[in-house]
């Protein structure tokens, strides 16, 4: 009997069941923990992408492919001038005498097709969002006992976002562990476990948690790129199995392919990736380089492919955020613009230039210093001058600045409106994923100042003040607990009341949504200003506000499908009065104000019932009394 128990026991401490039970109460310090912040801090969805990416998510879970109900006017004028062309050429293949009769059937069956997703006959295919998140998410949400549902009662939160919010969590959690085993390996248990500790006390990154966005499965995504490049470099100094260091390079190439796939923007890493094994790739970084990147190609190219057969760009939409918050395209105009004719045209060499020089400078002069959410990114920047001893600590410092450098340059071209509708937390923010590790350098660069300066002067001090010499161990203790909660402060003062409101009106009103869209019919479409929270919480096919009234709103009306509703919100009520309402003769805020002061909409507009209990903060015009009589 004692003999099991000394084997128990051995077991729980040193043995296997150490690791065991310290990962077991790790996660459950983690649960309780973010518990504890989704009832405090929790704020229902309030940025595009997140309730973009959430319907594209739901619609791939229930079988209907990668389609979106949230209808980009650009995307459609996009597919349109595609299927044009391949309705040509099939119209041109028609007309050949030599056809058989079933090569003829196919051909007419395809050209129906094409014409059908043309016209929005069919599910719209989404062009903005890359497929990895979304489709991790559908997998999720398949699985997960989801209401979309809102009840008739006093709305606080959205169950569903609720549950994107745990799995984003998850990977956080997992995030997490990565740093640790990272950090581990190339500093120690110390600052593995300090540096694990402030990134999860860390708040920046609770909110990407539970912002809905695909930030934290960037974030594993970098973790294991870094993890990648960290065996290969040990494994080529070591000179260990010449095959080894080459699967560790084609998993670094898979890693930023799947990363780009997440966020096209992420492709730029290949960049640093290729330049680490370039620099200390030894006799292989030929083949390396050629394996990385071959392996990279393979994961993007055939969504790539599916996205030029489209559109003729092989990242959709997203391809031409570059042109965005440029003279010829400011603020959605793009988006919401319906000419497909060619865009990179209209913006000079100059207005490139512009765009870079003005959005770097402004991610240098705000958001490099609280690039992880707290201090720590300071001791991460003055530790770049202090040497470093190791050679694999030095061999990733260098990969972390060639990535800051190009991440800054791409964050820079790709900026759009989407940063200014939520600065901090977008989609565009790409330096936060540098955050786990920056911290990793940042506490290293702290210990080395507690262990050569601060604790010999503060050891000194109190052996002069009592005359007795204090514990060191303890003092260490002290002094890294009060680091880590001078750190933490933000993530501590995010848990203390007040509490905030967790709707994000305006404009957002879920309940108000939801009931706007369980009016129409599912093959009905609906026009709003905030397309992708109708096509999340309704659930129906909603394309943006046009950008010129009465002009392109006719062209989507007439020529593409029935505009059969029109929702609009205080992000168009709450217009300004003068250059919006006044003076702008092709917008919607004359349109409102025509309205309102009038009480009907302008002559010659189609959609003429409104129901009266919405006004003022939302106004809703539809064909006939939906409300009355519900569709089934």
């Amino acid at each position: 009997m004692q003999a099991w128990l000394q084997r128990v026991i051995h077991f729980i401490e040193e043995g296997e069941g150490a690791r065991t039970l310290r990962l077991t109460l790790a996660a459950l310090a983690f649960v309780a923990i973010a518990m504890l912040y989704d009832i405090v801090s929790f704020k229902n969805f309030n940025t595009e992408e997140a309730m973009d990416m959430s319907q594209l998510a739901r619609n791939i879970s229930r079988g209907e492919g990668y389609t979106t109900k949230y209808i980009r006017p650009f995307s459609l004028a996009l597919v349109q001038a595609q299927t044009n062309r391949k309705v040509s050429e099939i119209a041109k293949r028609l007309e050949a005498k030599d056809l058989s009769e079933t090569e003829k059937k196919t051909l007419q069956s395809e050209q129906a097709r094409l014409e059908k997703i043309a016209s929005l006959k069919t599910s719209h295919p989404d062009l903005a969002n890359p497929p990895l998140y979304p489709t991790l998410l559908a997998g999720f949400l398949k699985i997960a006992p989801i209401d979309y549902k809102i009840p008739f009662q006093i709305f606080q939160t959205y169950g569903p976002e609720l549950w994107i919010a745990g799995f984003n969590q998850l990977l956080f959690f997992l995030a997490i562990l990565l740093l640790f085993t990272i950090t581990r390996e190339l500093f120690g248990p110390s600052v593995a476990w300090v540096s694990s500790i402030l990134f999860a006390a860390t708040d920046l990154f609770w909110r990407f948690s539970i912002s809905g966005l695909s930030t934290m499965l960037l974030v594993v995504i970098f973790l294991c790129t870094v993890w990648a490049l960290v065996r290969f470099e040990r494994q080529t100094r070591e000179s260990g199995s010449a095959r080894t260091p080459w699967l560790a390079a084609i998993l670094a190439g898979v890693c930023v392919g799947l990363g780009c796939l997440t966020r096209y923007s992420f492709g730029w890493l290949m960049g640093p990736v290729l330049i680490f094994f370039l620099l200390f790739g030894s006799e292989r970084r030929a083949r390396v380089c050629f394996l990385a990147l071959g392996a990279f190609l393979l994961v993007v190219s055939p969504w790539s492919i599916r996205n030029y057969t489209l559109t003729g760009n092989a990242f959709g939409i997203s391809g031409y955020a570059i042109c965005q918050s440029t003279p010829a395209f400011q603020e959605d105009q793009l988006e919401r613009s319906l000419q497909a004719a060619p865009v990179f045209g209209k913006v000079s060499l100059a207005d490139y230039a512009r765009k870079l020089f003005v959005n770097a400078r402004d991610i240098v002069e705000n958001e490099i210093s609280r690039l992880g959410g707290n201090w720590l990114t300071l001791f991460f920047l003055a530790g770049l001058l202090a040497p470093s001893l190791k050679p694999a600590q030095s061999k990733l410092r260098y990969f972390l600045l060639f990535s800051f450098f190009v991440l800054i340059v791409a964050q820079a071209f790709g900026r759009t409106h989407l940063t200014g509708d939520s600065p901090q937390l977008n989609s565009e923010n790409l330096l936060i994923v540098l955050g786990p590790l920056i911290f990793g350098f940042g506490v290293v660069f702290y210990f080395e100042l507690i262990d050569r300066i601060v604790f010999p002067e503060l050891l000194f001090y109190f052996e002069l003040i009592d005359r007795i010499v204090f514990p060191e161990l303890l003092l260490k203790y002290a002094t890294n607990l009060l680091f880590c909660t001078i750190i933490a402060l933000p993530m501590i003062f995010s848990l203390l009341p007040p509490r905030f409101n967790p709707v994000a009106y305006p404009p957002y009103y879920p309940p108000t949504l939801q009931e706007t869209g369980g009016w129409m019919r599912a093959n009905e479409l609906v026009m709003s200003d905030v397309p992708w929270a109708m096509a999340w919480y309704g659930d129906r096919q909603c394309v943006s506000l046009s950008r010129i009234y009465p002009e392109e709103f006719f062209m989507i009306n007439d020529d593409i499908k029935t505009v059969q509703a029109l929702h609009l919100t205080p992000r168009t009520i709450d217009g300004r009065f003068l250059s919006q309402m006044i003076k702008d003769n092709k917008g919607w805020g004359r349109f409102v104000l025509q309205s309102l002061s009038k009480g009907e909409v302008p002559d010659g507009f189609p959609l003429k019932k409104s129901p009266q209990r919405f006004l003022p903060d939302q106004f809703f015009v539809t064909d006939w009394d939906r409300w009355a009589i519900p569709p089934k």
